[in-house]
């Protein structure tokens, strides 16, 4: 791409990211045409909806870059904020592998991380000290007030402020736009143990020369002012017979055109965050906010304590009394009743508006917001203290956002623990894929799971229809073990088709299938098929296309292993015996007795009827005793809410179309099968659905009015 698009003044590309960036409107369309017709000239073609044109503001590469100048984008940095404290040296580097990206942001960085490097030398033990609680939290804090980094203008110069302390050294280049100056960026890094040693003089010094190659791009060849409260680093230039690193740092400095001043140390602060113009709040409205102000019971207490400084002697309302008891953060301007904080100067908004005020940042014009960012947005412009709770059963209640939102929750049901034995053979199925296509055209595999001995056959196929199905399961089960009593799968086209129900008729075999959408009804075999793929990654090639050569190990592997649940392997509960693995062959040559007696053929049998009756109850009740505390842990977590008929319910449509509604309904409950329920399909009752407990989610919508998705 870089040589299709060779760099220019007015353009940047990174991999097949294309930004272009003018002064006017004119330029901008001029540079738009003179890309299109490189990018044609190559063949290359560009998707519409992809594409984006006369921004005034974009997020890109994890930055928002407006005229303002360039900030972090908030949905990179929150993950950062919600780190939680590391437990050991490799978290540690993962959170400041994270926080330096972002150091060019922060003041001081490596002067308040300090403590974490310290942690991280190979001599010193791990010990989380309060001094690595105290620059955790000063790193989030420092995360969470970042400011703007404001655009150089070539036009003016530029200001460095450099400074040294015994850990590390730091610096901001900044420009003066009339008596404010505003960074452009901030640099530090942590001195090394050789260079904790120099003098005041050399890490000042090191501080400048680190920070002038820093930031070469904006001073080289342009004259630019140096600030330091170190003043002998004024003559370093003119110090005689001198040698060494100062020698070699002079030579670096010769290359630029700078003066440096002494500054005091106590005005030598350059802020931690940008102090942004509180803009005054218009309300676009015929509404007079005041006026409405005044004739909230709420409010107009606080308005006459305020204005004269004398409370009521009664006031019942939790809300009022709130108001008073915080008035330092209250103001009128404007005949306004105000409230201040760290967002600056916003209107306290009366009852009767506070719906209004919602519905305007929580409309559809703004995509219905999570409840989080809905305040986050109405924080900016508005303040009222019960914003939060009020919200949150606004957002409760918002039928748009009910129907087309995910739930992210706990499990709604208490699980049901399938019965299985040995005396009933009962099998599940599922088809795994698409997977990398092999050299010999797999790109599936079939897999089928024993409930009681979890002995798993597997099968790599081409395709998932309804003919391979039937031929894996003669191959996989009955030309293997005999007609099983039962086969279990999901919905899928191939297991539900004429074909496989009615080959499964024809044998009697027992076919049932998993409700909806809920994958864990076939809990076995979705286990299983996760450990398939785990394991295939560890053999498989760089282009992943031979993992069906591997299948059959990994089979092998997962035969021979003890199972949680039944606390034997596969192998001895379906064979009667253990499989003999490459390990246990290779300890057995030293204890291999070359002339053993050949027993009997009938004592061989009746032991391994004998053996396998033993192995099968203990695996009986090893499998009872493992459903039993599976369930309880499952069932601590999980939210039952038990529905009855008539009861009016939301279901999840799982649409195709990306677009369509999440949720329909409301639904009628019409019968109870717990967990599964018979739902109405619309308004006709006869047309029902039987869905599972956790994918109905209940409604405040009173009406029953059913919507598709």
């Amino acid at each position: 791409m870089n040589q299709i698009l060779n760099p220019t003044d007015y353009y940047s590309v990174y991999l097949d990211d294309i930004i272009i960036f003018s002064k006017d409107i004119n330029s901008h369309l001029n540079h738009i045409v003179d890309v299109f017709r490189k990018l044609s000239k190559a063949g290359l073609k560009l998707k519409k909806s992809k594409c984006k044109f006369g921004l005034s503001e974009i997020n890109y590469l994890g930055f928002i870059v407006s005229p303002d100048g360039v900030k972090p984008d908030k949905s990179k940095v929150e993950p950062i904020l919600n780190w939680k404290i590391p437990s050991c040296t490799k978290e540690l580097q993962s959170f400041l592998g994270v926080c330096a990206f972002y150091q060019k942001f922060i003041k001081n960085f490596a002067h308040i991380a300090s403590p974490f490097y310290r942690l991280l030398r190979k001599s010193t033990p791990w010990s989380w000290s309060e001094s690595c609680s105290n620059a955790f939290m000063e790193i989030k804090t420092k995360l969470s007030e970042i400011p703007s980094l404001y655009h150089p203008d070539w036009k003016l110069p530029f200001i460095l402020h450099c400074d040294a302390s015994d850990k590390a050294i730091g610096a901001v280049i900044s420009q003066k736009n009339g008596q404010v100056e505003k960074p452009i960026a901030f640099y530090s890094r942590i001195l090394n143990s050789a260079e904790r040693q120099y003098s005041t003089l050399d890490k000042e010094s090191l501080a400048l020369v680190s920070a002038i190659k820093k930031f070469k791009y904006y001073l080289y060849g342009k004259k630019f002012f140096v600030y330091t409260d170190h003043n002998p680093l004024k003559y370093l230039k003119s110090i005689k017979n001198i040698s060494g690193r100062r020698a070699r740092w002079i030579l670096d400095l010769e290359e630029y055109d700078f003066e440096i001043d002494h500054i005091p140390g106590s005005d030598n602060i350059v802020a931690d965050g940008l102090s942004r113009s509180i803009a005054a709040l218009q309300l676009e409205s015929d509404i007079c906010l005041h006026e409405v102000q005044k004739k909230d019971q709420k409010l107009l207490p606080v308005i006459q304590f305020l204005q004269n400084n004398i409370k009521e002697e009664k006031v019942n309302d939790a809300e009022t009394n709130y108001l008073i008891e915080h008035s330092k953060q209250l103001s009128i301007i404007n005949n306004l009743l105000c409230h201040r904080s760290r967002r600056g100067l916003r209107p306290v908004i009366p009852t009767s508006l506070r719906k209004q005020m919602f519905e305007s940042c929580h409309s559809k014009s703004l995509s219905h917001l999570g409840m989080n960012k809905t305040i986050d947005l109405l924080s900016d412009i508005a303040y009222w203290p019960s914003m939060k709770t009020d919200v949150s059963t606004w957002i409760s209640e918002c039928q748009s956002c009910q129907l087309n939102k995910h739930r992210n929750r706990k499990p709604k049901s208490n699980l049901i623990p399938i019965n299985t034995s040995p005396d009933v053979q009962f099998w599940e199925v599922d088809f795994m894929g698409p997977l990398p296509r092999t050299i010999n055209d797999n790109q599936y595999i079939i897999v089928f799971i024993n409930t009681f001995t979890k002995w798993v056959e597997a099968l790599a196929v081409p395709d998932q229809s309804s003919s391979t199905a039937v031929k894996a399961m003669l191959e996989c089960v009955v030309y293997r073990f005999g007609i099983p009593d039962r086969i279990h799968s999901d919905q899928g086209r191939h297991f539900e088709g004429d074909l496989f129900k009615g080959i499964c008729k024809t044998m009697g075999i027992k076919k049932s299938r998993t409700t909806p959408y809920h994958p864990a009804s076939n809990g076995n075999v979705e286990r299983e098929n996760r450990k398939i793929k785990e394991m295939l990654r560890h053999h498989v090639n760089s282009n992943q296309n031979d993992w069906d050569r591997h299948l059959s190990m990994v089979l092998f592997a997962i035969r021979s292993a003890q199972n949680a649940s039944t606390k034997y392997s596969p192998a001895e509960l379906t064979l009667g015996r253990k499989l003999k693995t490459p390990v246990a062959l290779e300890f057995s040559k030293n204890i291999y007795q070359k002339y053993v007696k050949i027993p009997d053929g009938n004592a061989i049998f009746q032991k391994l009827v004998s053996t396998l009756h033993q192995t099968w109850n203990i695996a009986s009740c090893n499998i009872k005793k493992a459903q039993e505390l599976y369930k309880n842990n499952h069932d601590i977590i999980s939210s039952e809410n038990m529905y009855k008929p008539g009861d009016l319910v939301l279901t999840k449509t799982n649409g195709k179309n990306k677009l369509c509604n999440v949720f329909s309904g409301p639904h009628l409950v019409l019968e109870s099968r717990h967990p599964v329920y018979k739902i109405s399909d619309g308004k006709n009752l006869e047309n029902y659905h039987l869905i599972h407990h956790d994918h109905l989610y209940p409604t405040q919508v009173d009406t029953f009015s059913p919507r598709g998705g």
